[in-house]
């Protein structure tokens, strides 16, 4: 998927999970690939399989978060966002998208608690680098944004793969930085 390989990533996905169709980080997976490729209405009915075997699979609800807000449903992403940080007891990563959805769907100040707490957190704690620029790009904080990719970069992240397919690096693609940023990471399609 990181290489622009759609329809192979996507069958490959499928397999594993006929393969092992119990699996639910196989059935996941499909759902990923689909985000990935932009094909939300598919990682949708993806990822509502898994929680329909296991509704509180956290990391599921936060990628159906994603694929929510990929489809422009803000408010259902917002939901499961704060699920996936419910049942996580607070995992960065899951309020990191909270905070974004919160700045696309208008809520600046909510945003900001949350990037504040997050970069406090930074402090003494692991908060992904990666997801922060992610909440940075939410909030048009390019600059902001840039410099968490750089500390990603730097951290070895494995966020860092998906740079070149991830939707919500979508805000950055026309700045030259990113192209920078692709080639020395290898990972441009």
């Amino acid at each position: 998927m990181s290489r622009g390989r759609t329809n192979d990533s996507i069958s490959r996905a499928k397999r594993a999970a006929e393969i092992d169709p119990l699996s639910l980080p196989a059935i996941m997976n499909v759902g990923w690939q689909y985000d990935w490729s932009r094909q939300y209405d598919s990682s949708v009915e993806w990822l509502r399989k898994v929680l329909e075997i296991e509704p509180n699979f956290e990391q599921a609800r936060w990628a159906l978060g994603l694929a929510y807000e990929g489809k422009g449903m803000i408010k259902e992403a917002a939901t499961e966002f704060q699920k996936a940080v419910d049942l996580s007891g607070g995992n960065p990563v899951y309020e990191a998208a909270l905070g974004r959805a919160y700045a696309i769907g208008g809520n600046k100040p909510d945003a900001m608690r949350i990037c504040d707490q997050l970069e406090k957190e930074s402090k003494s704690k692991y908060v992904s680098a990666y997801w922060m620029a992610t909440l940075q790009v939410g909030l048009a904080n390019k600059d902001a944004a840039f410099q968490w990719l750089e500390k990603a970069y730097e951290e070895r992240s494995g966020g860092m793969i998906w740079l070149s397919v991830d939707p919500r690096m979508d805000g950055l693609r026309s700045d030259a930085r990113f192209a920078t940023l692709l080639d020395r990471l290898g990972v441009r399609p």
